[in-house]
This record gives C-alpha cells, sequence and structure tokens, in this order.
C-alpha cells in the first residue's frame, strides 16, 4: 500500500494591505522617468538640459530626437560630454534605471513597457512619422505617475497628441518656453493642447522635475484620486476648454508646501 503523498498547502491569498505595501516599496524603487522630444534646434537645448540637470536626481531620461535614419548614432557620445550622468544608446529590453540618460536610436521607434526600452522599426515613411507621440503614450500608460513629458525646440506638432496620454496617467507635461526655442512649432503645438503644466526656460526645469519626483502624490497616488480623476478628465476635455484643467491646477498646489503654492493656472510641486 503506497503512501500518501501530501499536498503542498496554497500560500495565503495576500491581502488588501499587503498588496499595497508592495506596490508602495515597488513605487519606491522606481524612478521617474522623463522622456524628450526635440527636433530642429533641439541639440543645443538638449546640452542646455544635460548640462543644468543635477547627475544624482534619481531620475531616468530618455532623449528622442528626430534624426536621418542611421543604423549607428553618436548622440550618445556626444551628450556624454555635457553631463556626469551615464548617457548610453537604448536597447532592446533594457530595463530604465535612475540617473542615466537613453538616448533612442534615428532608425527606431522606442516604446516602453514594463520598464523596459522596446524598440521597433518604423511603420510609418520618413517625414510621417511622429515617434514623440508614440513614446508618450507608452510613457504615460507604463509609469503613470512616474511619468514626465518635455517638449523642446523643433518644427510641426509631434508629441502634441502623445502627452494627452501623460495627463490622462496622472503625470505631467513641461514645454521650453517659445520665446527661447531656435525652433517654436513643437512648443507651440504642445501648449495649444491646453494640457501643459509648466511653460518655462530650460534652465528652470529642474527644480520642477525634483520636487515633482519627491512629492507625495508621485510616492503614494492612491491617496490623492481627486488629481487622478481630474487629470483624465482634462486629457479628454483637451483644449476645447479649462474647467477641469483650472482645478487640477489648484489641487495640485495646495497638496504643494503652502509657502510654495502656486498662482492660478500653474502648477507648483
Amino acid at each position: 500500500m503506497g503512501v500518501k503523498r501530501r499536498r503542498a498547502s496554497k500560500p495565503a491569498p495576500r491581502t488588501a494591505a499587503q498588496r499595497a505595501r508592495e506596490l508602495s516599496a515597488k513605487r519606491e524603487s522606481s524612478p521617474c522617468v522623463v522622456g524628450i522630444g526635440a527636433s530642429a534646434g533641439g541639440f543645443d537645448a538638449l546640452v542646455e538640459f544635460l548640462q543644468v540637470m543635477p547627475a544624482n536626481s534619481g531620475l531616468a531620461f530618455i532623449i528622442l530626437q528626430h534624426l536621418s535614419p542611421s543604423p549607428r548614432s553618436l548622440s550618445a557620445e556626444l551628450f556624454s560630454r555635457h553631463t556626469a550622468m551615464s548617457v548610453r544608446a537604448a536597447q532592446e529590453g533594457v530595463r530604465l534605471q535612475a540617473n542615466c540618460v537613453y538616448t533612442t536610436p534615428a532608425d527606431r521607434d522606442l516604446r516602453l513597457k514594463d520598464g523596459r526600452i522596446r524598440l521597433s522599426k518604423p511603420t510609418e515613411a520618413r517625414g510621417r512619422r511622429l515617434p514623440v507621440d508614440q513614446l508618450f503614450r507608452s510613457l504615460g500608460q507604463d509609469r503613470r505617475e512616474l511619468a514626465v513629458g518635455i517638449i523642446l525646440s523643433g518644427t510641426g506638432s509631434d508629441g502634441a497628441l502623445g502627452l494627452k496620454e501623460i495627463v490622462a496617467n496622472g503625470g505631467i507635461v513641461l514645454v521650453q518656453a517659445p520665446e527661447s526655442a531656435q525652433f517654436d512649432g513643437m512648443p507651440r503645438s504642445a501648449m495649444a493642447t491646453g494640457l501643459v503644466a509648466h511653460v518655462l526656460p530650460i534652465a528652470k526645469m529642474p527644480r520642477v522635475l525634483l520636487n515633482y519626483a519627491r512629492h507625495a502624490y508621485v510616492r503614494n497616488p492612491a491617496r490623492s484620486p481627486r488629481v487622478r480623476e481630474l487629470a483624465i478628465r482634462s486629457a479628454n476635455f483637451g483644449a476645447g476648454g479649462s474647467r477641469p484643467w483650472a482645478e487640477l491646477h489648484r489641487l495640485q498646489a495646495s497638496h504643494a508646501d503652502p509657502a510654495h503654492r502656486a498662482p492660478h493656472g500653474t502648477l507648483e510641486y
């Protein structure tokens, strides 16, 4: 007569509190991800940004600049001369790390999935590609409150559609002040959506990014359900009206230090 084997007992299901703690710990270890889109005049703007951004910010950066398609790009090498951060050419499957800059190959589209880089061959013909839109969409969907989009100098409107996904998922968008950009097409197109949190010179962007990344809303968004609701409403409302977005501005400002409370119509973190 054989010996009966005891079935291994199944682990007890995790409680809601345990799941919340695990999620919180995961978020604490995940950096905010800053996607930067630029086109004409963008190289100088990107160099300026890297020069003023602290190397130990705890953020991860993805640079996507409109370039002629080429299997080899010198972007990582060139940008590494202007920052103490590690600058790397983006590679398939790499998990984003804090205090690192990833440059997008000119002949690839870049998306994020589960915090990892996904590269693909463009499906649209040159001149019709909108790679910044694609990056921003995936950034918003994947990183949610940890997503930040930045639009720098460039012609056209790439990024204006994709930034909507960042805002809808609770992230923010910054735009280079048009008067400081060599080409203001991309900045003005982004501004026309009515969803941009800050329009400012590049030199002032680091402070906004650092304050946002450290904000309690980013690290524990469950405490701010009203912010998420307004973010979704604002993105859906679009430039056709400002009521949800204006309320979102005021609510975000109320979460900040009262000594730095933002005036109506701007965000302060």
